[in-house]
């Protein structure tokens, strides 16, 4: 899985608290949008499939990114760093919820997400 983070040069996605990632899984785009502006308990986060691994930001519409969104921005946007992990995912479910533990290597980082309620 390769991830990418887009951001301008100057990092105004970052610096107004937002993270722009789009995520290669096969052949299967994901792009993110997280935001970490009011969320008392981590981040907002908004996932959608994409065509390719440039950001489409026709499919930011609903996310706090869509006010930043000028052109002058989508013509300043660049990649700023890329990652590539392995991921290994095994789902725990109980007769009322679903948990999937996932293990990203080569660096170890464990992720917990609750699937279901």
């Amino acid at each position: 899985m390769r991830s990418t983070y887009f951001d301008t040069g100057k990092r105004k996605l970052k610096r107004n608290g937002f993270t722009l990632r789009v995520r290669q899984d096969d052949a299967k785009h994901l792009q993110t949008v997280k935001s970490a502006n009011g969320a008392q308990f981590g981040r907002g986060e908004w996932e959608t499939e994409i065509k390719d691994s440039t950001p489409d930001f026709g499919k930011i519409d609903g996310t706090p990114l869509e006010p930043f969104a000028s052109r002058k921005l989508r013509r300043k946007l660049r990649p700023v760093f890329e990652t590539s992990v392995h991921r290994i995912t095994l789902p725990l479910r109980t007769r009322r919820s679903e948990i999937e533990l996932g293990d990203h290597r080569p660096a170890f980082a464990l992720k917990v997400q609750q699937k279901s309620a």
